[in-house]
């Protein structure tokens, strides 16, 4: 309560970003407008999946498919260069994959390939004004996902089982933008920065022992997991998604 409220109001103080005086000023810094931000979304939302069957334990398939999200409004001071409504963004979605057994239905083996063009991002995006703490969503051109993701479970023996996953993603800005451009505070994004929260690979293993029978009543079993995540950010590069707009961190 109190504590909190000093600390913060100190921080406020050092950065000479106290709202105008110790009273909120009316035209200023009230989060609200006196403005409607109206969103209407329709259209045609196609998929077509074509699939081969090879024989009773193998198939390969290639799909494609696209889908969006509404847009809608921000909440923001009056004093924001955060837009009042934000657009609906839309993916565009091409994959290939195949679903496999083998060894007499005893490896089941899968994987998928796709690649994604995403438009008019939603984006979370901090006011660049130096006083001015809002965040809203705001609409960035355009991204691509690239990935491959495989998967496989294998019964050896009689109880025993391992199974496994893996997946590369290369999700990135593919176009350069100015964001901001016309309110005095340009923030640049460009080609080829990270997708925030996209580690580059992804991998797991399990190895799991039942040994049959019963055990008070219980079947008894032993499993290890390993799982590994790689490093991502947590941010988009100069469009932070929090207040204060701390550097992008690098997640390990």
């Amino acid at each position: 309560g109190a504590r909190w409220y000093q600390v913060d109001r100190d921080i406020l103080l050092q950065q000479g970003a106290l709202m105008q005086g110790n009273k909120p000023n009316v035209n200023t810094d009230l989060v609200f407008t006196d403005a409607k931000a109206n969103e209407k979304n329709d259209g045609w939302v196609p998929k077509v999946n074509v699939t081969w069957h090879i024989d009773d334990d193998k198939l390969v398939y290639a799909t494609y498919s696209e889908g969006f999200r509404s847009g809608g409004a921000n909440t923001v001071r009056r004093i924001s260069v955060l837009p009042d409504s934000y657009d609906e963004d839309t993916l565009d979605n091409f994959e290939v994959g195949a679903k496999t057994e083998w060894l007499d239905g005893t490896l089941r083996w899968n994987i998928t390939a796709y690649t994604m063009t995403w438009n008019d991002i939603q984006i979370q995006a901090n006011d660049p004004q130096p006083t001015v703490f809002s965040l809203g969503i705001i609409n960035f051109p355009e991204a691509e996902i690239n990935g491959i993701e495989t998967d496989f479970i294998w019964s050896p023996l009689a109880g025993l089982t391992i199974d496994g996953s893996y997946s590369y993603l290369d999700a990135q800005l593919s176009k350069d933008a100015t964001v901001f451009g016309e309110t005095g505070f340009p923030i640049e994004a460009t080609d080829g920065t990270d997708l925030p929260l996209a580690p580059e690979w992804k991998a797991a293993l399990g190895v799991e022992y039942r040994f049959g029978g019963t055990l008070f009543g219980m079947d008894p079993y032993v499993r290890v997991d390993w799982s590994h995540i790689d490093e991502s950010v947590n941010a988009l590069e100069g469009l932070e998604s929090i207040v204060f707009a701390p550097a992008p961190r690098t997640q390990d």
